[in-house]
């Protein structure tokens, strides 16, 4: 089944659903203003469906009422997917669910209506990865924006830089949560490991509790640039250890 039009979409939010009036996630990321570029997109896609609207966004993060609009209208026989790996480079709607043996980098829109599991994903500097379910995985983060609509469960959570944020309407499980300079909304945080650093320095003390946590293999010398924005702490490194099924945490 087809994914209704843009025109159909729009008489739709004439009189947004509770779906999005009361989404919490939604209200603190300006709602209204991405109500209104969601709202001039789909009156001009018109006929378009909603798959193809996703590439032509005018604001990519408008990609979450759309989801949540989506997910209200009740799509018939939503169609799931599941690959190796994904590397998204342009804008993709998946009305089911998404399930990734290897990695799933988006660079682009990613909008998956249902729930995402896989071992790492990784969101670019220019991607935004929607999810309109739970997500799932061993490591999840990135550069860009990562909404999620439901749970995020990860074992490691790594976000950096102010490409983009991290976004979780229902909770965050973890056992280690870094973000650095990088923009955080979270309904109900029970990450055992949490740490929200903006531009930290090493005097910080939140900074120094991250640093005794990590494993040794992932803290470079003090006289070397961390890849990941965070100091000594490399997070390349501690994805890899993740990834790897190694103990990323001391103690």
């Amino acid at each position: 089944m087809t994914t209704p039009t843009g025109r159909e979409l729009s008489a739709k939010l004439k009189a947004p659903p509770a779906a999005l009036t009361k989404n919490r996630l939604l209200k603190k990321l300006e709602g209204e203003a991405l109500l209104s570029s969601l709202a001039k997109d789909l009156k001009k896609a018109g006929a378009a469906s909603a798959s193809e609207l996703v590439e032509g966004l005018s604001h990519p993060v408008s990609a979450y009422p759309l989801a949540l609009l989506l997910r209200d209208a009740a799509i018939e026989a939503p169609a799931s997917k599941s690959i190796k790996k994904l590397e998204v480079t342009e804008g993709k709607l998946i009305t089911g669910d998404l399930h990734v043996a290897g990695k799933l980098i988006v660079e682009s829109t990613l909008v998956v209506l249902g729930n995402v599991e896989a071992q790492t994903v990784l969101v670019g500097e220019g991607g935004t990865l929607v999810v309109g379910g739970n997500l799932k995985a061993c490591v999840a983060g990135g550069d860009g924006w990562l909404l999620v609509n439901g749970d995020l469960e990860a074992d490691l959570v790594c976000c950096a830089y102010e490409a983009g944020e991290l976004g979780v309407n229902g909770t965050l499980r973890a056992l280690l949560a870094v973000s650095s300079n990088h923009g955080v909304r979270i309904m109900k945080n029970e990450a055992s490991n949490f740490f929200d650093l903006w531009d930290p320095s090493p005097r910080s003390k939140k900074y120094q509790e991250l640093l005794s946590r990590v494993s040794p293999k992932a803290v470079l010398p003090e006289d070397e640039d961390a890849d990941f924005g965070v100091l000594q702490v490399d997070f390349h490194k501690l994805m890899k250890l993740a990834q790897s099924g190694k103990p990323f945490l001391q103690g």
